[in-house]
């Protein structure tokens, strides 16, 4: 595992053992607003008010809107980085149909979206979408919303503030993938590489890219992109997109034979500090942690964690939970379940905020 002597190397660290879970009980007079917490629970889109002691307010159910409740649900939830968008996909397994919804959190207005299969993030405040053929396409508001496709686009995995990120898969004249390149392509058109990976038998894919809401971070996965069925743990790469995308290797979580993966990730505080949960089973059963890199290294901040959302000022929200497995491993999907509160992380504390969810995303006041 490569140490890292830069930005993070000084980032204040709390042991796993030492993390402390505080009860919101109390002095609630001197609490100040949070913000407002959107989350997923039991596929309905929830909104509520947070306090900085874990108080929260009463929920407001936002989506979804089609009758009868629980036949459509909500997933995939995703929010522009300045709070005033919304975005998740709607779905109705007894019909077939999906929709992507974005709604200005602000004024309420809804936009449905139903020839995109799910939305991949926000760049900016522009909502993008995996739309016809598998193509990256950005919402456009104007005249009336329409999907415009993100030209020259392959295997689209995340967003930045100026547009999408992909990887290019490089092949020999027998066709034979030989290496893959990780491009950051801009709405205007222009295409950066970042960096190209060669092949190999152990680690031969891209697994996935995460991008910091500032655009200055870029997380690549490197590994064999089984998820649960992974025989290798995927190692991870940073690059300073504010620095030329220099390269730093963060190495892998490792810890006894379970073969971690990432399932979801997020950057933490003004440094970008990347916070993911991990996952992957084991001889002993499928397991999932929330880890975080400091001080040149891969820390455990807490075991039984499924989703995770950090903030630029410190402020982490994550969902205890577990990974269920079907009876027939390769032929299911794992299903997420809570098994606790979340909590509200902050300075090294955890506090439960009396609710629990599958995805989270900050939004902007609604109640102002």
């Amino acid at each position: 595992m490569s140490g890292r002597t830069g930005r993070w190397a000084t980032a204040a660290v709390m042991a796993a053992s030492a993390v402390a879970v505080v009860s919101p009980v109390t002095a609630r007079a001197s609490a100040s607003s949070v913000g407002e917490l959107a989350y997923i629970s039991q596929g309905s889109v929830y909104v509520v008010p947070v306090s900085s002691d874990a108080s929260t307010g009463s929920p407001d159910r936002i989506a979804p809107t089609a009758q009868p409740r629980g036949v459509t649900t909500a997933s995939n939830l995703e929010a522009s980085s300045d709070g005033t968008w919304l975005a998740w996909l709607e779905s109705n397994p007894k019909t077939g149909s999906i929709a992507v919804v974005a709604m200005d959190v602000v004024t309420g207005r809804q936009v449905r979206l139903t020839h995109a299969s799910y939305p991949l993030g926000f760049a900016g405040d522009t909502l993008v979408v995996i739309g016809k053929g598998e193509r990256a396409a950005r919402l456009v508001l104007k005249p009336k919303p329409h999907l415009v496709t993100v030209a020259d686009t392959n295997y689209p995995d995340a967003v930045y503030p100026h547009g999408v990120i992909d990887q290019v898969t490089h092949s020999s004249k027998r066709g034979t993938p030989t290496s893959s390149t990780v491009r950051l392509n801009s709405f205007s058109g222009q295409h950066v590489s970042v960096h190209r990976y060669a092949g190999s038998k152990s680690l031969p894919y891209l697994a996935g890219e995460l991008a910091s809401s500032d655009g200055k971070q870029l997380l690549v996965e490197v590994g064999d992109d089984e998820g649960f069925y992974g025989t290798q743990a995927s190692d991870f790469d940073d690059y300073a997109l504010d620095d030329n995308s220099a390269r730093t290797p963060l190495g892998h979580y490792a810890t006894g034979s379970t073969a971690w993966q990432m399932n979801d990730g997020t950057f933490v505080g003004p440094d970008d500090v990347p916070w993911l949960t991990v996952y992957g089973s084991s001889r002993s059963g499928t397991r999932s942690d929330l880890v975080r890199y400091v001080n040149g290294a891969w820390q455990l901040v807490a075991s039984d964690v499924i989703t995770v959302l950090g903030r630029s000022d410190g402020y982490v929200v994550y969902q205890p939970g577990k990974w269920v497995l079907g009876k027939h491993a390769e032929d299911d999907v794992p299903t997420q379940r809570p098994t606790t509160d979340a909590q509200l992380w902050f300075d090294g504390s955890a506090r439960s905020l009396g609710l629990t969810g599958t995805e989270f995303a900050w939004v902007t006041n609604l109640r102002s």
